[in-house]
């Protein structure tokens, strides 16, 4: 047995693991071996596979994110003190189509909306009612975002302040709020 998985290995130029090299004994050899077999062969004679290729990692994992500004409280005791912001895609007949939504805490409201084909920053600005009404280099440092998701997409289990529950369009996203 040793003979065939060694030979089946080098004919594979020494990247067949141990289930190619089965698959192999069964389609050339009409073997049906042992996986078990096949590995304890393959340490005796220090043959191995090539690793498949690594696992996806989102690209944000291991990359810096900004603080979050509101320490996940998504309340606030007046309007027009803290923003939350939203960017979905709805697929159409035509293609994708973004909407971003600006939200304010206090009332549960759209303060301003935007769409676009293209999920862009621009997107976002156009949404933005500090931008638009911003004439001054000053009133535009007076607002601070920062984009955030603190769990991969479709994780529902995120954690809040005690005391407050965050409306269900509160995460993920970009928070906005004025100093």
């Amino acid at each position: 047995m040793a003979d065939y998985v060694r030979l089946i290995h080098q004919q594979s130029g020494g990247t067949y693991g141990w289930r190619r090299i089965r698959a192999e004994l069964l389609d050339e050899y009409e073997m049906i071996v042992n996986r078990k077999l096949i590995k304890a062969i393959m340490i005796e004679h220090e043959i191995a596979g090539v690793p498949r290729a690594g696992a996806f990692r989102h690209a944000l994992v291991d990359k810096r994110t900004d603080a979050d500004l509101v320490n996940r409280i998504f309340t606030t005791d007046g309007p027009n003190r803290l923003w939350l912001t939203d960017v979905t895609e709805h697929p159409t007949r035509e293609g994708k189509v973004y909407c971003c939504v600006v939200l304010d805490c206090f009332a549960r409201t759209a303060v301003s909306r935007s769409f676009s084909t293209i999920n862009d920053t621009a997107l976002v600005n156009r949404a933005s009612p500090r931008h638009k009404e911003a004439g001054s280099a000053t009133e535009q440092r007076s607002c601070i975002r920062t984009t955030e998701r603190t769990s991969p997409p479709g994780d529902s289990a995120r954690t809040f302040a005690p005391g407050t529950s965050p409306p269900r369009w509160a995460v993920p996203g970009t928070v906005t709020t004025t100093r």
